[in-house]
């Protein structure tokens, strides 16, 4: 297949207990002499390059590791903004007055008043 959204042909496949591969086209492509493109030549050569056991694949992912990477992303974005969070109330409180620096996160930098700053 040559289009991009083929997951799902991927996905039924597998569903089906069959393997799919996806060959690597450039590789696919400079194993032939003739430049001329033909759809017969080409599934000719696709087929003698599968019978030589030479046929370059691509690895993909499985639909359960896709998951698990947007898991692991989604979580380490929510950690990186609660580090930005985090940071900035700090900053806040110590242009305030608040001169505390890495004890504003803990337990009593949270129960600790803000005190202002006159004229700031």
């Amino acid at each position: 297949m040559s289009t991009r959204n083929f997951q799902w042909h991927v996905h039924s496949v597998r569903g089906l207990g069959q393997e799919s591969w996806v060959g690597d086209a450039s590789k696919i492509r400079a194993s032939e002499v003739r430049r001329q493109k033909h759809d017969g030549r080409n599934a000719a050569l696709i087929l003698k390059l599968m019978l030589e056991r030479r046929f370059p694949r691509i690895w993909m992912l499985l639909s359960e590791e896709k998951d698990l990477r947007r898991r692991s992303f989604r979580r380490c974005m929510l950690a990186r903004i609660r580090r930005r969070v985090k940071n900035e109330s700090q900053h806040m409180a110590m242009n305030q007055g608040a001169t505390e620096k890495n004890k504003l996160c803990s337990k009593k930098g949270e129960r600790m008043p803000l005190v202002v700053r006159p004229g700031g």
